[in-house]
């Protein structure tokens, strides 16, 4: 090969393929050098495998939080360290994420007072977001689900298998005598309508969405089986007993009002429902006059009373029926000191108390 066709590339065969360099060979100047990655290579055995997506996850950014680029700051609790791309899984933390400057750290506040949240719940509601499945490792105990699902809502975490199994908690721990009251409470907590029973959200939808209906059907059907004897087993349950009654004094009026009204109340007749109602509405009158009497001793007087009365319809374009209906009643006499220094009545009082009609 000449020297000008050397020095002419053009004229290079495209194809033409250089000998290989020697093992040996050396640029002048350079010394012999291993990679680095050879030497990385040899210390370990020739099977060794990288750890699964899952269990690195679960060391480098669960358990140990590192190359974390955000912190949450959520209320009172010390700050959470966390991963943009994880927490993007929920659409309401990504759509505050799109709302963060270009690059970490990224900073994300969420203040609420809600006073069922705690520390734990927060971190197994995040961890959900670094997993394939949507579920914790762990069910939630029953004692702690709600806490549970305040966090999952907090952080805007709803996917259905985890709405699925949280609801199925609430359910198991709380339908029973002893619990039934203070969830009812707890669904009501969240002011609305309660009909029709099977939309009603609860205070943490969509994991108490509905349940008002399950309540409803627990307190027709279920709890009368619940409170019956073992000597009247062989009964038909019934709402007449003084036990059930108990149950029915505490309700809201809108919630007894539709319980006592409904065609499924195991109720011998329509006479035998006005009288439960009465009886009902009287030990309800007798519990609001006792709670009053002591606030007004305590020096915080209630507000207006309020009157509860029963009807019974009879005949009508609408048919026959009992009714439950309220209304407010007219204030409390106030008792004042007369001119000669003698107490006396300014005026006559008229009880609260809810009758028949």
């Amino acid at each position: 090969m000449s020297s000008s066709t050397v020095g002419n590339n053009s004229s290079l065969d495209p194809q033409q393929v250089l000998p290989p360099v020697p093992r040996s060979f050396s640029p002048p100047g350079y010394s012999h050098i291993i990679p680095h990655h050879f030497i990385s290579f040899t210390k370990h055995d020739s099977d060794s495998k990288l750890p699964s997506l899952e269990q690195h996850i679960e060391e480098n950014a669960i358990t140990n939080a590192r190359f974390a680029d955000v912190t949450i700051h959520l209320a009172n609790f010390s700050p959470i360290p966390a991963h943009a791309i994880f927490l993007s899984r929920s659409p309401y933390l990504n759509n505050l994420l799109n709302n963060q400057p270009p690059s970490p750290p990224y900073t994300i506040n969420l203040p609420t007072l809600d006073p069922n949240l705690t520390l734990d719940a927060i971190r197994t509601a995040l961890h959900i977001l670094y997993t394939p499945v949507p579920l914790p490792a762990t069910p939630p105990a029953p004692t702690t689900i709600i806490s549970h699902i305040a966090a999952a809502c907090v952080l805007g975490i709803y996917p259905v298998p985890l709405v699925e199994l949280y609801r199925s908690i609430l359910l198991q721990q709380n339908f029973h005598p002893s619990t039934i009251l203070q969830f009812t409470t707890f669904l009501l907590s969240a002011p609305h309508p309660i009909t029709p029973a099977e939309a009603h959200p609860g205070p943490y939808p969509p994991f108490t969405t509905g349940l008002l209906a399950n309540v409803i059907s627990y307190f027709l059907t279920t709890l009368p089986l619940h409170l019956s004897s073992s000597a009247s087993a062989a009964l038909p349950p019934s709402a007449a007993s003084e036990d059930y009654k108990a149950m029915l004094v505490p309700l809201p009026f809108d919630l007894l009002k539709h319980l006592l009204e409904h065609p499924a109340l195991p109720i011998s007749g329509e006479k035998a429902r006005y009288e439960l109602a009465k009886q009902v509405v009287a030990k309800r009158a007798a519990r609001d006059k006792q709670l009053r009497r002591r606030s007004e001793d305590k020096g915080t007087p209630l507000g207006p009373p309020v009157e509860e009365s029963v009807i019974l319809k009879v005949g009508g374009k609408d048919g026959g029926g009992v009714q439950i209906v309220r209304s407010l009643g007219r204030r409390r006499g106030l008792w004042k000191a007369t001119s000669s220094g003698n107490v006396g009545e300014g005026r006559r009082s008229r009880n609260s108390a809810a009758g028949s009609k």
